[in-house]
């Protein structure tokens, strides 16, 4: 398997930052030549609901994720924070817009995939904060069957947009304040660790701390994090024997 890795773009508008590092991504001879492509998560600033508006906002980007499919590639799209209970919208859009149907799949939480001889557990990354109480519970209210039929039954596409732009700014606002990098690194690190050990893997691969990582621990286990590709300009690559962070810079 050749595969990529990307996270956490946040993209916000057709034609912002994220969407024009979207398409270096897909353009980029690496990405192309890859036989598995994975986006865990926070691809969107905001994309939850299965409302089809979604679609002519990032037409751009769900054109060129089809693109990828219609290449005879295998596309993985991750659920995160920021962008979840859209899975039957998408797949329906990939169903009727791509001619490789079983090159797409959608997954609500992580998975154990083989890499080499190696077990990796890919996730969006927030499992690596597992002393976040407060965002736990979170987690399980906006993942509950009664949450999904609010947003998809009752709440509208604008009042979502609008109620989320909210949220979303006030939330940066106390990040901001209380964010300490070298503290939160370690923590996430040692978070990572404690995972693989539960999961029984040689290595994680996620993203949603924005704090890019290749760490490897004292008994040969890995820790890799996909970062803020907005601030950090590059990807994750496994060419079948070694990862490397690869930039977009050149591309």
């Amino acid at each position: 398997m050749r595969c990529v890795f990307l996270s956490d773009l946040h993209l916000k508008t057709a034609g912002d930052e994220a969407c024009i590092l979207f398409n270096k991504f897909c353009s980029h001879e690496v990405v192309k030549n890859a036989t598995h492509i994975f986006l865990l998560g926070d691809i969107f600033d905001l994309l939850i609901g299965e409302h089809p508006e979604y679609f002519q906002k990032y037409d751009s980007f769900f054109k060129s994720m089809i693109e990828l499919i219609n290449n005879k590639q295998n596309v993985t799209y991750l659920e995160g924070n920021h962008d979840f209970h859209i899975q039957s919208a998408m797949k329906a859009y990939v169903d009727e817009n791509s001619k490789n149907l079983s090159g797409f799949e959608y997954l609500t939480q992580g998975k154990v995939i083989l890499l080499g001889e190696s077990k990796y557990y890919i996730c969006h990354g927030d499992e690596v904060d597992s002393e976040n109480e407060a965002f736990k519970r979170w987690k399980k209210i906006y993942s509950s069957n009664k949450f999904a039929i609010l947003i998809n039954k009752i709440l509208t596409f604008k009042f979502i947009e609008f109620l989320g732009s909210r949220v979303s700014q006030n939330s940066r606002k106390r990040g901001k304040k209380s964010f300490d990098f070298n503290k939160m690194k370690n923590k996430y690190i040692n978070g990572a660790h404690k995972l693989i050990l539960e999961r029984g893997v040689d290595g994680i691969i996620g993203g949603h701390t924005h704090i890019q990582e290749d760490h490897t621990f004292e008994d040969g286990t890995r820790y890799f994090n996909c970062g803020h590709p907005l601030s950090h300009k590059n990807f994750l690559s496994f060419d079948g024997h070694h990862f490397s962070f690869i930039s977009l810079e050149d591309s």
